[in-house]
């Protein structure tokens, strides 16, 4: 899908990807997802924002990190999008 039909899916509570290789030279197998993020009653944050989940895809699916995330133009034009169920 495009990157609009993604940002539809995420609104929807869903989450995304692009597979990809997050590092050359680490030959395991990483999922990069993006979630959107509501913020909680207390947050200081008024929106919902995008962020980036590092998944090893080992024995056991294991979140490693989640930081925000800004879509490059590569991101934007790519047309490889999935959803993550």
């Amino acid at each position: 899908m495009d990157f609009g039909q993604a940002i539809e899916a995420l609104k929807q509570g869903n989450k995304i990807i692009r597979n990809t290789v997050w590092n050359e030279f680490d030959v395991q197998k990483v999922q990069m997802r993006i979630a959107m993020i509501w913020p909680e009653d207390n947050s200081p944050f008024t929106h919902p924002f995008l962020v980036i989940e590092k998944w090893k895809m080992d024995e056991t699916e294991t979140l490693e990190y989640r930081i925000p995330w800004c879509p490059l133009n590569t991101d934007i034009y790519a047309n490889d999008w999935e959803i993550v169920e």
